[in-house]
């Protein structure tokens, strides 16, 4: 590889042994992580495109939101 020559990847935090391994001059890793306001905004913008959308009502769109949200918690 060239020395000029940057390369990006993205992945989930175990792989950064197959990145020691593969790139073993180093590498920079920068975890990222959504916030919790940046999962109910996705959320709501699917729930805002669902064409049959009439069939939730809040109740079961705030539960839906709320599990989404603790499963998120725990990861």
């Amino acid at each position: 590889m060239s020395p000029t020559t940057r390369v990006f990847l993205t992945g989930r935090p175990h792989i950064g042994g197959e990145m020691e391994r593969h790139f073993p001059w180093g590498a920079a890793l920068l975890s990222i992580s959504p916030r919790k306001d940046d999962i109910i905004r996705f959320i709501h913008k699917r729930f805002a495109e669902d064409p049959t959308s009439d069939e939730m009502d809040e109740k079961l769109e705030a539960e839906i939101v709320n599990k989404i949200l603790e499963t998120f918690s725990e990861m």
